[in-house]
């Protein structure tokens, strides 16, 4: 099932991942670093406008975001978007990553991991 691609469409997604496995998570967190943008568009609803404007994101920038997804995803980490409720906004769009993440990691495999990942969509 896909999502709306709103603050509440991230919000019932990650609702959704409850229910998983780790092993699960590890999965979906694979599939996000494997290639973010196929798996954006089967996970939410995106418009054209919005299938086009991807493309033409940044490579490095979205490997950032795919990164951090999938961090989030794997260590159970919020995810949050917040974007303009009106599409009637227009200007130049700007994506910004304002995650808060943080991990410390030990020689045996274990990851403590807090903060959130932010994704702020505004109009300039």
């Amino acid at each position: 099932m896909k999502h709306p691609f709103t603050p509440e469409g991230i919000a019932a997604w990650q609702q959704s991942l409850q229910p998983l496995t780790q092993q699960q998570l590890q999965e979906l967190a694979s599939q996000i670093t494997a290639n973010f943008k196929i798996w954006l568009a089967n996970t939410f609803i995106l418009e054209p406008s919005q299938l086009n404007y991807l493309k033409s994101i940044n490579a490095y920038f979205l490997q950032l975001l795919a990164a951090q997804l999938a961090f989030a995803v794997a260590n159970k980490l919020n995810i949050k978007l917040t974007k303009p409720q009106s599409s009637a906004l227009r200007g130049t769009k700007l994506i910004r990553d304002k995650s808060t993440l943080q991990a410390n990691a030990d020689g045996q495999g274990n990851v403590n991991a807090s903060g959130e990942v932010v994704i702020e969509i505004l109009y300039s």
